[in-house]
């Protein structure tokens, strides 16, 4: 092979090691960003956020429809019943009113943390969907709201928790996997099922489950009903705490390796819609944004 070929020979096969070593970090960097906003345990595709902000004004602020304070604001209709389970809906004001239903202004209180999803002059796009809100954005005014910055969920919060317990598992396959046991006083006993990402907690719709104590039972059940997964668990696995021991519900600190595998499989294999992701500041501590898993 002459000097010219061996020449060109070589630029080539430089120029292909290049663009292999390129498209090879290109790929590990896209694969980074997956990994970066995808729960390990759940699957879960976070959506974009350009930021937080929390309201700052001393009162409550209307939420808008469209970037105009002319808009149609955000309005929450409860129904009319003898219930402690009533059912909300929320509509915008140029929208008809729900017969049955009481209908009251759905306003941004002081301290509410929004999820920023675009801007439009003097407004912000934020998301407003929630466990009794579906329409998934509004807007609010700039002027009545404040930059929040996020820090780490700190990995020991679930160590005290109101009103119930909750256990974190440190190590293994499920690490990261929290389990928040409590008691409702309206609905009755719940085990919340969710998991640390990237400094954040997911919690899947599908992984809040009813519990019931079963005196019988030697290890627990778990049933997959039409309206959600409920738990059955034995005495033994029973937690109390609060005068004469009221504060009555399943104990996660109790539950052996393979119950923990059992709850979470559970929850993975059943289909969820809607995420509860909590976010935290050191000076606010953690909020609530929803979203749809798509």
């Amino acid at each position: 092979m002459s000097t010219m070929k061996q020449l060109h020979f070589l630029s080539g096969a430089l120029i292909v090691s290049l663009l292999l070593f390129s498209c090879k970090n290109q790929s590990n960097q896209e694969k980074a960003e997956q990994e970066a906003t995808e729960s390990n345990l759940f699957g879960v595709t976070l959506p974009t956020f350009e930021k937080f902000v929390a309201v700052s004004v001393d009162e409550s602020t209307p939420i808008y429809k469209d970037a105009s304070t002319s808009s149609p604001t955000l309005v929450e209709w409860t129904e009319e019943a003898e219930s402690d389970m009533l059912d909300m809906q929320c509509r915008w004001s140029d929208q008809p009113g729900i017969e049955g239903y009481d209908s009251v202004s759905s306003t941004a209180w002081p301290g509410n943390v929004y999820a920023v999803l675009g801007e439009k002059g003097d407004f912000y796009k934020v998301s407003i969907l929630s466990e009794t809100c579906n329409l998934e954005e509004g807007y609010v005014l700039k002027s009545a709201v404040s930059d929040l910055n996020t820090d780490p969920f700190p990995v020991d919060y679930y160590d005290e928790v109101e009103w119930g317990t909750a256990k974190v598992v440190k190590a293994g396959a499920y690490k990261g996997l929290v389990l928040y046991s409590y008691l409702d006083e309206l609905t009755g006993e719940f085990l919340e099922v969710g998991a640390f990402d990237n400094g954040f907690v997911v919690f899947p719709d599908a992984g809040k489950i009813g519990c019931t104590e079963d005196a019988q039972a030697t290890d627990i059940r778990i049933d997959d009903m039409e309206w959600g997964l409920e738990l059955y668990y034995p005495t033994a696995l029973k937690y109390e705490s609060g005068e004469d021991g009221w504060n009555t519900c399943m104990d996660p600190q109790k539950l052996s390796d393979a119950q923990i595998e059992k709850i979470y499989k559970a929850v993975k294999e059943r289909p969820f819609k809607l995420i509860n992701c909590h976010f935290f500041n050191a000076a606010k501590g953690p909020w609530i944004v929803h979203f749809k898993q798509k």
